[in-house]
């Protein structure tokens, strides 16, 4: 290969890399007063929080039994209790969420999304937080 065909990969690779990053998911979770809050990332409205009842756990998948109870301990909630969520695709890298509930409070944070990003809210109590 010339070092001219080099150079010309080499700097075609160095355009495209960058976004290759990939993409990542967010999982925010919430109380009853976040169904129906608007969720914006980087500026751009991308969803909005789901309304849930829990019903406790209806996998026979280990992971996702411990996932659950986990999202059940945090929110603090009982079965027939509300809930909410959401899921987002997000491409990898530093974002800024925000979240305004339907009765315009705000809660914001900024994520640096890898593979998934685990996000809880409450309103009730202006908290928003990453999880593991």
């Amino acid at each position: 290969m010339t070092s001219i065909n080099a150079m010309t990969l080499l700097f075609a690779l160095a355009l495209l890399l960058p976004g290759c990053r990939g993409s990542s998911r967010l999982f925010i979770s919430g109380d009853a007063e976040a169904a129906g809050a608007e969720i914006y990332v980087d500026g751009t409205r991308v969803g909005v929080m789901t309304d849930r009842v829990y019903v406790g756990s209806t996998s026979d998948n280990p992971a996702v039994v411990k996932r659950e109870e986990e999202l059940r301990r945090r929110l603090g909630v009982a079965r027939g209790d509300h809930f909410s969520t959401a899921e987002i695709q997000l491409k990898a890298g530093r974002h800024q969420l925000l979240l305004i509930s339907p009765t315009g409070k705000r809660l914001q944070l900024d994520i640096d999304a890898g593979r998934e990003v685990y996000v809880d809210i409450n309103f009730r109590e202006g908290i928003i937080r990453e999880t593991t």
